[in-house]
């Protein structure tokens, strides 16, 4: 079983998160009432949707034996709204 661990650092909304030995900070932006010292958790997610499908595409292309040269994902988003949930867009 793989494992993340959020941890309060007791300001408002301020993590450290640890995972397989690597540790990282997730918080609010200031206007959210943050202190903005890190990546929010959306931001975190679209950052792992990016990295998920690049790491993807460079392996298969890898398995294939195709050069595909730099790899570049970026993930767009739109946060959720009143009732509306938050829209991800992938471009390669």
């Amino acid at each position: 079983m793989k494992q993340a661990t959020a941890r309060q650092t007791g300001a408002p909304f301020t993590h450290r998160v640890t995972m397989r030995g690597h540790e990282l900070t997730v918080d609010e932006p200031g206007e959210m009432g943050g202190k903005d010292e890190g990546p929010s958790p959306q931001e975190l997610l679209a950052a792992s949707l990016a990295s998920c499908t690049a790491i993807t595409v460079e392996m298969y292309a890898q398995r294939k034996g195709w050069e595909i040269g730099p790899v570049e994902v970026e993930c767009e988003y739109t946060p959720a709204d009143t009732g509306a949930p938050t829209v991800f867009n992938l471009v390669l």
